[in-house]
């Protein structure tokens, strides 16, 4: 009877360790490149649907290698998400536990008072100028933030003498793409060695949350973590206080929460 419910408690928590809300935890892999892929924030040459899906920030995203640099992908069909990204800022980084101990983080979309774009409120009856945004968008972004990288610090173009280079697009769904290569000599240094290749890379990205602007123009740190603890993520206090509009809060809250999700895998050698 006892090993019965040993059994049983076993495949509990392999059930539990399974499930996709733990997912994060496990180590994937990424898929060695077939076909030539321009960073164009178009996804033509990558596999759809794309492989993992992560339920907090709404993104599908894949990666793929070749013999000197990592592809990373993330696609977004809801409306809403794409605004918030656009809005907010987006951060991918890559860690890996190597003698050089890289962390490297990139910030893209860069966020500014000046640009803000997509001022409009999203709630459940406005439906979001996708067309307009991306025109603003591709107009208006051409750096990005880097951190940490082998050669490279700060601002710089989005397509940059490095290899880093990023790109965010829109197809004719109005479904977002951005895309990602950075060079393996910018995460474990020029002199890289097969064992760094081996290593587990740890994917970490942050949809950033919205910063309440006053009607001044300055930012009320108060009435943001207010709205991220859902006391008042609406235009002025009813919409999170009791007696407010439950469905107003419910939608627009997450634009003030931010996002998060986690990927371990390893780089692939072989198609």
């Amino acid at each position: 009877m006892q090993k019965g419910r040993s059994f049983i408690l076993f495949l509990f928590i392999f059930w539990i360790l399974s499930s996709s809300k733990y997912s994060y935890s496990q180590t994937s892999f990424s898929k060695f490149k077939t076909k030539t892929i321009t960073v164009d924030g178009l996804a033509s040459e990558w596999t759809m649907p794309l492989r993992f899906y992560n339920n907090e920030t709404k993104l599908f995203f894949a990666m793929i290698n070749d013999s000197a640099n990592l592809y990373l992908v993330f696609q977004s069909n809801d409306e809403r998400n794409q605004v918030k990204i656009n809005r907010a800022g987006m951060r991918v980084g890559v860690s890996v536990k190597t003698k050089r101990k890289c962390n490297a983080t990139l910030d893209f979309p860069l966020t500014d008072k000046k640009n803000r774009f997509a001022e409009e409120d999203i709630d459940s009856e406005t439906k979001p100028d996708i067309a307009g945004l991306k025109n603003t968008f591709l107009i208006q972004n051409t750096n990005m933030a880097i951190k940490g990288f082998v050669t490279h610090d700060g601002v710089i173009p989005l397509k940059d003498s490095s290899g880093i280079n990023v790109a965010l697009n829109w197809d004719k769904n109005n479904i977002m793409t951005y895309e990602l290569v950075i060079p393996f000599k910018e995460l474990f240094g020029a002199n890289y060695t097969t064992d760094d290749l081996l290593k587990v890379i740890t994917l970490d990205v942050e949809v950033n949350a919205v910063t309440r602007v006053d009607e001044g123009g300055s930012v009320d740190g108060s009435q943001a973590a207010m709205g991220a603890s859902g006391m008042g993520a609406t235009r002025g206090m009813t919409g999170g206080m009791p007696g407010g509009t439950g469905g107003e809060r419910k939608e627009r809250k997450p634009m003030f929460d931010a996002n998060k999700l986690k990927q371990k895998f390893t780089l692939s050698f072989t198609p």
